[in-house]
């Protein structure tokens, strides 16, 4: 009786355990998840945004030769540094040389025969000036009659003034002479009347012949004088036309002194060309600056324009930087950077942000970003990888933890936690930093609570889910670093 109570204890004792435990796994399964929430808050933070990038230049020269050769030598390395004017390669220049002695032996022949031409045309120009001389004398003395034909020609226009005045009182007397014979004749004046005004017409008609005579010895003189002028004029043309050859003479020793001087000119330029193809032969650098490249070696046979080293000009360098795209939103162009050359044993070089390309590589998610040098350091060499710390002024940013982001197919977000329900939030990001804080952009506002380590609850279907949470510790004030 009594082992028969006891086992039925026992069983009542096992019955009670096994509810007890189902319960409890019933409320163990079916109790809120308890989770770990922080609030977007504001800080100051100074950022440091990292990126590798490369020494880029804005001018490379292509050094070559102007004109066909063979190199005899090139004088510097890859790496050398040069500067402007510095000799760098030579060619060969014996068929230059043999044509230099060509052209300076044809420009002096054409020399000597110019000196011979220029005596020649000097006494011509003595001949022509001896001659241009007579032609003056003549010339001066041909103004002696033409003074004389000019008085004539005075005379004779101050003779037929008088005289036709003259002819006016002839015309007068007569018709006084004509009157007073009529009255004669009625008996109105004397035979002593008549004869009186008889006599002035008379007189007066005398006069006028003796003007006339007078005008007639004039017009000969004028006539004389005009003579003596064209039989001076003859020698003029004479002495002229002796002139004129003279100066064809001078003209034509001018014209062959002309064709002679153009045969110099030739023979100059040629010299001059030959000259400067010598000096093209040492090839001289353009710019101050380093070699990239050797193109060509020493024997090579090099045609114009064919590249025989590449010179790089420091003073045109800069960085180009590669940085997270999720960080291109964080600085802006003249932002000071850091600058370390993989060359450099230590120390670093200071820059400033000078150009952003704000659309980034599909494939790396990175945008370019290009950096001023504030000083080019020494032996700096194009394509040199280095790293670049770009450092944005302080400024406020909301940030959160890193940890709390979820990526989804639905862009970037966080669980919001409001009134103990799950939310998810789709926000934009900027920096993210090293200790683990991420710049909040937008879809955030301050006080907002967020999950901070979503774990398995990152699956967007828990939206809505039921949960308990616990405030995270504060953590120290964040230093953005890339």
């Amino acid at each position: 009786m009594k082992g028969r109570y006891t086992k039925s204890f026992l069983r009542v004792l096992l019955g009670a355990g096994f509810l007890a435990l189902a319960g409890g796994l019933l409320w163990f399964w079916l109790r809120p998840p308890q989770v770990t929430v922080t609030e977007v808050s504001e800080r100051r933070i100074t950022p440091s945004i990292q990126g590798i990038g490369t020494v880029e230049s804005k001018l490379v020269v292509n050094i070559a030769s102007k004109i066909p050769g063979r190199l005899v030598s090139i004088d510097v390395d890859q790496g050398d540094t040069v500067s402007n004017g510095q000799v760098l390669a030579t060619l060969e220049d014996s068929e230059l040389r043999a044509e230099m002695e060509r052209a300076e032996s044809t420009l002096q022949r054409s020399r000597s025969t110019a000196e011979v031409r220029r005596a020649e045309i000097q006494r011509a120009l003595s001949a022509a000036e001896v001659q241009r001389a007579s032609v003056q004398r003549i010339i001066t003395n041909r103004e002696v009659p033409r003074a004389s034909l000019r008085r004539a020609k005075s005379a004779v226009t101050s003779i037929d003034s008088t005289i036709s005045k003259l002819r006016t009182l002839r015309l007068q007397a007569q018709n006084n002479a004509s009157r007073w014979q009529k009255l004669y004749q009625s008996g109105d004046v004397s035979k002593m009347d008549l004869e009186e005004r008889l006599t002035q017409a008379k007189a007066a008609d005398d006069d006028v012949k003796n003007a006339e005579a007078q005008r007639n010895t004039a017009l000969e003189d004028v006539k004389n004088i005009e003579a003596e002028i064209n039989t001076v004029g003859e020698d003029v043309k004479q002495a002229q036309a002796q002139l004129k050859v003279a100066n064809d003479d001078v003209a034509t020793l001018r014209t062959g002194l002309k064709v002679i001087e153009q045969d110099i000119s030739v023979a100059e330029a040629a010299l001059a060309s030959a000259d400067a193809r010598k000096s093209e032969g040492v090839i001289v650098s353009q710019i101050s600056g380093y070699v990239v490249s050797r193109e060509l070696e020493p024997g090579a046979v090099v045609n114009p324009g064919t590249p025989i080293l590449k010179i790089a000009d420091p003073t045109t360098i800069w960085a180009t930087v590669f940085i997270d795209e999720s960080n291109s939103n964080s600085f802006e162009v003249g932002d000071l950077a850091e600058i370390t050359l993989r060359s450099m044993q230590t120390g670093n070089v200071q820059g400033k942000v000078t150009r952003i390309q704000r659309e980034s590589d599909r494939v790396t998610e990175q945008v370019a970003v290009d950096i001023s040098f504030e000083r080019i350091p020494e032996n700096i060499r194009l394509g040199e990888q280095l790293e670049a710390i770009i450092r944005p002024k302080t400024r406020t940013l909301k940030v959160i933890p890193a940890s709390a982001l979820i990526r989804s197919k639905e862009g970037i977000g966080v669980w919001l936690v409001i009134e103990n329900r799950l939310h998810f939030r789709k926000i934009q990001t900027g920096m993210v930093d090293a200790s683990g804080w991420a710049e909040v952009i937008s879809g955030l506002e301050s006080g907002d609570k967020v999950v901070v380590s979503p774990g398995k609850l990152s699956d967007l279907s828990n939206e809505g889910r039921r949960v308990s949470s616990a405030a995270e510790e504060s953590k120290e004030e964040p230093q953005v670093k890339q």
